[in-house]
């Protein structure tokens, strides 16, 4: 996570990933949702996460898969920090954090490959 460096005392970029199946129509309006925020955002396809394999204890796999079973397998899961959230939760978790402690995307458009920072 990187401070914030505008003078904005105390104030901290937030990370946000977005756990996605292809196909999804919400997942889809939900990075469209981040990207019209002007939000960063890591995206990672989630069956890769939720089939059984090796290292799933290591590579947060079991965190996911969690917070995945706990918002009733609705997609798409949505990391903030710490917490993992459903898409209406991950909006409203967004907008009580305010303006002022969540990252913004660069501004040079540039496009970034899947499980990059949007």
């Amino acid at each position: 996570m990187r401070e914030r460096g505008d003078g904005e005392e105390g104030s901290r970029a937030v990370a946000i990933e977005v756990y996605t199946k292809e196909g999804c129509e919400i997942c889809g309006r939900a990075k469209e949702k981040l990207d019209l925020m002007g939000l960063e955002y890591r995206n990672h396809e989630l069956s890769p996460l939720i089939d059984l394999h090796d290292g799933w204890r290591d590579d947060g796999s079991v965190e996911v898969l969690a917070a995945y079973a706990s918002i009733d397998n609705r997609l798409p899961v949505i990391r903030i920090d710490e917490g993992f959230h459903d898409y209406s939760g991950a909006m409203r978790r967004l907008k009580t954090l305010g303006k002022g402690a969540i990252g913004k995307k660069a501004a040079d458009g540039a496009a970034r490959p899947e499980s990059a920072v949007h």
